[in-house]
């Protein structure tokens, strides 16, 4: 985990305003820049968690924050308590959900925005999954069974009145990035909102990558799924055969 001083912080603010995009700003010169202090985070073997800075500016209005990683398909399963075992009885699909996703907000903000407009720009759980509208209570209940289960893991996140905004307008907030989060690029969109309407947009992009061994052999498991399943047996197998060979002559 990396950890930021207050000074670095500024230096890298600076930095934003200096270089940010003509898209940041409104025609009414309307300050609205974000930034993250590392676009990369490098997953080793020793990885347990990072501490994500995203910093900005805004003149106007409040903020929110939404960080998405790419969509999965999710089979979700009802466990029953029957003869004294839990088993897997029901079983739901949920399709094209983020395998990760962070709702932040400043103070106030979420609270202004309508259910159509939270819709519109995948703002908070309801808004990630087209199949809501059309969800029964049967459904619904393994769909709050898989938040559930992903906020548990640090995967889901809702953060309101977080983000940390100056009188200044300069605004931070710290995500706590998990060690189960896959790798992969990940889309970040802050919106600047003010009495219920979005005045700007802002996204950029944070790249998550496994490096060292622990890379290669993730690689070679998904470009070379079938060689990497016997390789793994076969290993598993030589290990067992060598742990008998060794505890025998311990015996003896």
């Amino acid at each position: 985990m990396i950890r930021h001083t207050s000074s670095l912080w500024l230096i890298l603010l600076t930095a934003v305003l200096l270089d940010a995009p003509s898209s940041a700003y409104a025609q009414d010169d309307t300050t609205f820049a974000v930034d993250l202090a590392d676009r990369q985070i490098s997953i080793t073997a020793g990885f347990n968690g990072a501490n994500l800075l995203i910093f900005g500016a805004i003149t106007r209005g409040d903020v929110i924050l939404i960080i998405e990683g790419t969509t999965e398909n999710y089979q979700v399963r009802k466990k029953k308590y029957v003869g004294g075992i839990w088993i897997n009885s029901e079983a739901h699909k949920l399709h094209s959900l983020p395998n990760f996703y962070v709702v932040a907000s400043s103070n106030g903000a979420l609270e202004q925005l309508p259910t159509s407009k939270r819709i519109d720009h995948r703002i908070g759980y309801d808004a990630i999954t087209q199949e809501i509208p059309t969800f029964d209570a049967h459904a619904r209940e393994f769909f709050d069974s898989l938040v559930r289960i992903k906020e548990q893991d640090g995967l889901y996140q809702f953060l309101p009145d977080t983000i940390e905004v100056a009188n200044s307008g300069l605004f931070r907030i710290n995500i706590q990035i998990p060690a189960a989060i896959p790798p992969g690029d990940y889309v970040i969109r802050a919106l600047s909102i003010e009495n219920g309407e979005i005045l700007q947009k802002f996204q950029t992009a944070l790249s998550v990558n496994k490096v060292g061994f622990g890379a290669e052999i993730y690689r070679a498991a998904h470009q070379y799924p079938k060689l990497y399943g016997i390789s793994a047996i076969i290993i598993s197998v030589f290990s067992g055969l060598l742990a008998n060979f060794i505890f025998n002559r311990r015996k003896a």
